[in-house]
């Protein structure tokens, strides 16, 4: 995607200043442009095979409306989902992008929190000592509905279509280097939807799935205040 012949610029001014070479501000524009794709790839890379395949016109949309605000590679990322998101122009194609966007972007960015927050993380594993204990849906999890199967489009080469299914939710688990993507069956989704606040639960009688959950980020856990 960060090829800068492979995009034509927005065309100049009528009226140029006296000594400017044309020519060579196209290059400057191209390169300068290819630099900026370069750093939103790093983040997005399935996102930016398809609009390579698919939509490459949405690239000089994308940077007549959006100037960059930073140099930095996030903020970059951001704009561009950002900019997918809220496109009004023909339907795009492929018809996941736009989720495919979003997702991507909200990985990127968990990793970056994981990355530089704080170094304590949620308890996530049972302790044996517990005769009781509480369990609530990890707070840094972000959930994400899509109609799509995602995980194929990560691949080097992305499909055309994806075929679309009911909603699924996706979970996001802010993890050093990379989050984590989970997408979620039902049982799964309803469980962690009843655990947004803390509830109580026997250790001995639901170990298997409090670990489960706990060791892939999805809950953490604490000792019941009963039981201190």
């Amino acid at each position: 995607m960060a090829d800068p012949d492979a995009y034509e610029m927005i065309t100049p001014p009528d009226e140029m200043l006296a000594g400017i070479d044309l020519e060579r501000l196209r290059i400057v524009g191209r390169l300068i442009l290819a630099k900026r794709l370069g750093k939103i790839e790093t983040l997005l890379p399935a996102t930016c095979r398809c609009v390579t395949l698919h939509v490459p016109t949405l690239v000089r949309a994308f940077a007549a409306a959006c100037p960059p605000v930073t140099l930095g590679r996030q903020e970059n990322a951001r704009q561009f989902r950002d900019f997918i998101l809220a496109y009004e122009g023909p339907p795009l194609a492929p018809g996941y992008l736009a989720d495919l966007a979003q997702l991507e972007y909200l990985a990127a960015a968990a990793s970056f929190t994981a990355r530089d927050g704080p170094s304590a993380r949620p308890t996530t594993h049972l302790d044996p000592s517990w005769t009781a204990c509480e369990v609530r849906v990890s707070p840094e999890l972000h959930l994400f509905e899509t109609e799509y199967d995602l995980p194929a489009a990560f691949v080097d080469s992305p499909p055309a279509a994806l075929a679309r299914g009911r909603p699924r939710l996706v979970a996001i688990v802010p993890v050093a280097p990379q989050a984590r993507v989970f997408q979620l069956e039902e049982d799964i989704t309803g469980l962690l939807l009843d655990l947004q606040t803390w509830t109580a639960v026997e250790p001995e009688g639901a170990r298997q799935i409090v670990e489960s959950l706990g060791g892939h980020g999805l809950v953490e856990l604490r000792r019941c205040d009963s039981a201190s």
